[in-house]
C-alpha cells in the first residue's frame, strides 16, 4: 500500500501528463486519465476484496468518457462543471442516505 502523499504526487504528475496528452489526441488523454485513476485506487478493482470491480472499472469509463464528450461540445466549460457539481452533490446526497438506513437497520455506525 502507497502512502497517501505519495498518491497525491502521483496524481499531480499524471494530470500534468494527461494535459500534455490533451494537446496532442483528446482520446488519448481520456484513455490516460483513466489508466492513471486506476494506477492510484487500484486496491479497488485489484484487490481480492474488491467489491464488484468491473461495476467501478465500468461506471468510472462511462463517467470519464461522457464527461470528456459534454465538456468538448460546449464552448465554455461553466455548464459541464454545473452538471459535475450537481451529479456529484447527488452522489454524496445518496452515500449520506444509504449510511443513515444502514445505521437504522443494523443499529451502529456503518
Amino acid at each position: 500500500m502507497l502512502s497517501e502523499i505519495y498518491n497525491f504526487y502521483l496524481l499531480c504528475i499524471g494530470e500534468v501528463f494527461v494535459v500534455v496528452t490533451g494537446f496532442t489526441s483528446i482520446p488519448a488523454a481520456t484513455a490516460l486519465q483513466i489508466l492513471i485513476l486506476l494506477g492510484i485506487f487500484r486496491d479497488l478493482v485489484f484487490s481480492k476484496n474488491a467489491y464488484r470491480p468491473i461495476v467501478f472499472l465500468a461506471s468510472l469509463t462511462i463517467a470519464t468518457v461522457l464527461f470528456t464528450g459534454i465538456a468538448l461540445s460546449f464552448r465554455h466549460m461553466f455548464l459541464p462543471l454545473l452538471v459535475l457539481a450537481v451529479t456529484a452533490a447527488f452522489a454524496v446526497l445518496y452515500l449520506i442516505f444509504t449510511e443513515y438506513r444502514l445505521e437504522q437497520r443494523f443499529g451502529g455506525s456503518a
